[in-house]
């Protein structure tokens, strides 16, 4: 590693160490991380000047890292308001009332969510799955068993993502850049997944406190005929990044769509309506809720991220993983568990594409042990994964310190438990 890699580790490292410390220093993490990306794209552009190095690659670098930015940042904003639309049209309390019908308790609704999120989060973005299943566990949990399922929904998104070639976006690279198949990806993902959301699942619960079951008159089992339309426009909205993504167009387009035909029916209804009721709030209302400060800290982070990428920081952990030895199966399985631990600090985006371009493995379930490895190693800490990131900007209780407190031992666990069953999956197939 070179000076200049040197000095750019030792700024994310700072950036880094606010953001974890946050707790204790009061100051907000989302100001550390776009400070550390600024930086790090200053210190890029000093060190490319410096060296007359041609400075049209500047341009080109920081236009890739801002368009893969923006499109994160328009699926996030049209995410949060569908799903605030959602709240507002009682579709989640709908939920609330017919699992209440259930008559469970605290820990059977727990594990229900749960896996109702792990099942999702194969089809479903992990973001949007985590934004959906967060607000409805706050229908359901208060206080420290909240603050756990929430942990769990985290957990159990990310390993979601790993047995659907469209469940994550590392696994989409993968699948589509023909390192296995779907079916290769499905049958030989789902069992490590599955033994992942298993043991952390299991482990978490173990932190929840025997509330007694809330007993309650507001509940609310119909909706109507307007809440209806509005309800189902906006859960098509997420189904139409599917054929975004099969017409070859970024997913947000497909929530842009769909939160513009909401839009106009809403405005359509409270003209329609003769009567007063909660859709009388204005739409331009929903947007008012967006949290501006997740939304930059996913700015900062990835800023700082591709800065590193671009220093050669992340190739340079790449290198020293795998070797050059790609026929010795041993090492590039020792280096795709290590690249997953690295992932509890690095975007899982960038550390899947060097592995692409720099890994020369040819036989597809060392392509599944990676994604294993890097979708349950997000989960290590909660800024190693988008759905770790987004679930801090929407709870507030949810801090580096009680992530490592409550996630780190079960995520760690269970990432651990995702290796063997692969492995003895390899033994038997």
């Amino acid at each position: 590693m070179n000076t200049i890699q040197i000095i750019a580790t030792i700024i994310f490292a700072i950036g880094y160490l606010g953001i974890i410390f946050e707790y204790k220093s009061n100051l907000n993490k989302s100001a550390f991380a776009i400070i550390t990306g600024g930086f790090l794209w200053i210190l890029l552009a000093l060190n490319t000047i410096f060296i007359h190095e041609d400075v049209s690659f500047l341009s080109s670098a920081i236009a890739s890292s801002a368009g893969e930015i923006f499109d994160l940042l328009i699926f996030l904003i049209c995410a949060m308001a569908l799903v605030e639309i959602l709240v507002r049209y009682q579709f989640f309390d709908l939920i609330r009332g017919l699992i209440y019908k259930l008559n469970l308790s605290d820990r059977k609704q727990f594990f229900l969510l749960i896996m109702i999120t792990f099942l999702l989060s194969a089809f479903v973005p992990n973001l949007t799955i985590t934004i959906v299943m967060v607000t409805i566990a706050r229908k359901f949990f208060k206080g420290e068993n909240f603050l756990v399922t929430v942990l769990a929904i985290v957990l159990a998104s990310n390993a979601g993502g790993i047995f659907s070639p469209i469940g994550d976006v590392t696994n989409t690279m993968l699948w589509m850049a023909g390192k296995y198949s779907a079916e290769q990806i499905i049958s030989m993902g789902f069992l490590p997944a599955l033994a992942i959301v298993s043991v952390s699942t299991f482990l978490l619960s173990l932190k929840l406190k025997n509330d007694p079951i809330e007993h309650t008159n507001d509940l609310v089992y119909k909706l109507t005929r307007t809440e209806i339309i509005v309800v189902v426009t906006s859960i098509f909205s997420f189904i139409l990044t599917f054929a975004m993504n099969a017409l070859n167009l970024p997913p947000y387009l497909g929530l842009l769509i769909g939160l513009g035909i909401v839009w106009l029916e809403i405005d359509l209804f409270k003209q329609l309506s003769k009567r007063e009721t909660h859709i009388e709030a204005d739409i331009k209302n929903v947007f008012k809720n967006t949290d501006m400060a997740s939304l930059q800290f996913f700015i900062g982070v990835l800023l700082a991220v591709s800065a590193l990428e671009h220093f050669g920081v992340l190739q340079f952990i790449a290198n020293i993983l795998y070797g050059t030895d790609f026929n010795n199966t041993l090492r590039v399985i020792g280096g795709n568990v290590g690249l997953g631990l690295v992932s509890a600090v690095f975007n899982t985006i960038p550390l899947t594409a060097i592995a692409i371009k720099t890994l020369q493995a040819t036989d597809p379930s060392l392509w599944v042990l990676l994604e294993i490895t890097i979708c349950s190693g997000g989960s290590l800490l909660v800024i190693g994964s988008s759905a770790g990131v987004i679930a801090m900007g929407l709870v507030k209780e949810l801090t580096f310190d009680k992530y490592i407190k409550y996630a780190f031992v079960p995520a760690f666990v269970a990432f651990i438990a995702g290796i063997i069953v692969w492995y003895l999956e390899s033994l038997i197939f």
